[in-house]
């Protein structure tokens, strides 16, 4: 009977042993679940996914590709340049989030700037804030000035030329001088700032964090450190309850005991 009870009772110190330890070695793990998840709860209250990561490290983690510079065109102090699908004036990243490139040229008018796309010319300030974009209806092949500074498009239905306001297009005059819009090899020290601009805008918090609740941030080992520690929390659980059954019946058999002692 004694060898019987001392077995329960070692099992049910290793139970309590084997609690505490998963319990401890899983605390951060726990806490760094119930942080991340609450801050991916708040995703847009935060803006996470508008903010993006600066960290060296993190971009290497990432493996980040480097950019594609497709194409440049200088205008005066400024550079315009598409990398992959996004436009830069010099380090500024333009709002394009409903137009797709590829970007065919962009010229100066006044204290517009002017961008071709396949179909649209969107209109910005100088400081790199968009105004409104003109749709046409055809095939943007080039955009340029002429010599009265008005507007003229080259397109697959022929020379269009704009009014002062950009309001109407109408046909080109037959001896217009046009000062077509080129495209220029961008400066290698621009393109360096720019790799790096470009590679930071790339990953951003939501991301970050939701890869490291997963444990995706650092591969597959990561992946299955989480599933690892998943099992122990589960294990945690059920220990505990397990756990608090067996102090519930030794209570009950302690008061039983005690209530027939004095009977």
């Amino acid at each position: 009977m004694k060898k019987l009870v001392r077995r329960r009772i070692n099992k049910h110190l290793l139970l309590l042993k084997a609690h505490r330890y998963i319990g401890l070695g899983s605390f951060f793990v726990l806490v760094w679940l119930s942080i991340s998840g609450l801050l991916l709860n708040h995703t847009e209250i935060l803006k996470l996914d508008k903010r993006f990561s600066h960290n060296s490290l993190l971009l290497t983690l990432y493996n980040i590709p480097e950019p594609q510079f497709s194409k440049a065109v200088k205008l005066n102090q400024s550079w315009l340049v598409a990398i992959d699908n996004k436009l830069y004036l010099n380090k500024l990243n333009l709002p394009l989030s409903h137009y797709n490139l590829p970007f065919l040229g962009a010229v100066l008018k006044q204290d517009l700037l002017l961008i071709a796309l396949q179909h649209d010319l969107l209109m910005f300030t100088l400081q790199g804030e968009y105004i409104d974009a003109i749709h046409i209806d055809a095939n943007i092949k080039k955009l340029g000035l002429d010599s009265n500074q008005q507007l003229v498009l080259n397109t697959d239905q022929g020379c269009l030329i704009s009014n002062e306001i950009l309001t109407n297009f109408s046909a080109c005059p037959a001896l217009s001088t046009i000062d077509w819009a080129q495209l220029d090899q961008i400066p290698n020290a621009l393109k360096q700032q720019l790799s790096l601009i470009y590679q930071e805008s790339i990953i951003s918090l939501e991301r970050i964090i939701l890869d490291a609740h997963s444990g995706r941030i650092v591969g597959a080992l990561g992946v299955y450190f989480m599933d690892a520690m998943a099992i122990l929390i589960i294990i945690l659980a059920i220990s505990g309850v397990i756990i608090w059954l067996l102090r519930k019946v030794k209570k009950r058999r302690s008061h039983f005991h005690l209530k027939k002692k004095y009977r």
